[in-house]
Formats: structure tokens, C-alpha cells, sequence
């Protein structure tokens, strides 16, 4: 519960953000998704066609970024290797350690830390501020070369 944050919070920060397409990750909310749309932040839900963590697995693999709170979607998403923003409340999983901003588990993460208790203003504002700068930054998604594989016979 601690380790939650609804997304109204992303909606109330991030609805002005220009030149980034939002994607929810999050099963079994498309209530929470139509109240965000509704309200007024564009958001797009795939995942009632997500049937297995395979699906979730290669959804993640097509996105530039995910923006999660701790949850199996951050351990997901960081260990393909995808760039990741985790939220962490004041007291965070061990795994994140404590006051770094980076993840010696996961080299693509960046880790956001809650300062006080159940306070996420803070730490959502300076997702949003990181955010806003990052479409200046990208030059659009290259095709990920995979390598070649032999076919066995």
C-alpha cells in the first residue's frame, strides 16, 4: 500500500507533458484509466490483451521508457534492459538500497526517492521535470538489432 501510487497522481503531474505517449502497465485498472481519460490525460490501455508476464514482457520491450513504482513491472521492465524510472517510497525494498539514484542490480534504472513518508509531490514533480527535458533529448526509437540465430536442424 505504501509502495502505491494511484494514477491520478501521473495524471494531475503529467497531463501537460508535450511529444510523450502515456501507456498504462497496470492489470485490471482500466476504471482508474477511463476516470485519468476522462479527466483529461491521454493514456492508452493494451493490457486486457496481456494474458501471460510473457505479453507484459514484450509490450515493455517496445517502449522507450517505463515509469513505475515498485512493482514486478520495474524488475520486468529493468532487467530487459529498458530505461526505467522506479518510485520509491521512504522505505523502500532492499534491493534499492538506500539514498542512491542508481541500481546496482539494474544498470538502466534511475531510482526516485521519497523524502518524507507518503509524500510523492516531490518525487513526481521531479519525474515530470526529467521527463519534459527527455523528447528534446531523443532522436526516436532504432530498430534493435537482434542477433542472427542458426537454425538447428
Amino acid at each position: 500500500m505504501f509502495r502505491s501510487m494511484g494514477i491520478e497522481r501521473y495524471a494531475k503531474t503529467f497531463a501537460g507533458i508535450e511529444n510523450v505517449a502515456f501507456f498504462s502497465l497496470q492489470k485490471d485498472a482500466s476504471g482508474a484509466v477511463s476516470t485519468a481519460r476522462d479527466g483529461g490525460f491521454e493514456i492508452a490501455d493494451c493490457t486486457g490483451k496481456f494474458e501471460t508476464f510473457d505479453d507484459t514482457a514484450a509490450f515493455v520491450d517496445s517502449l522507450d521508457l517505463v515509469i513505475t513504482v515498485c512493482t514486478s513491472v520495474a524488475h520486468l521492465a529493468a532487467a530487459l534492459g529498458k530505461p526505467t524510472w522506479i518510485l520509491l517510497d521512504a522505505n523502500p525494498h532492499w534491493v534499492w538500497q538506500l539514498e542512491r539514484t542508481d541500481s546496482l542490480w539494474y544498470p538502466t534504472a534511475t531510482l526516485y526517492r521519497q523524502k518524507e513518508f507518503s509524500k510523492w509531490e516531490p518525487v513526481i514533480a521531479n519525474v515530470a521535470r526529467d521527463l519534459a527535458a527527455l523528447p528534446a533529448t531523443h532522436t526516436g526509437a532504432a530498430p534493435r538489432k537482434r542477433a542472427a540465430r542458426k537454425a538447428v536442424a
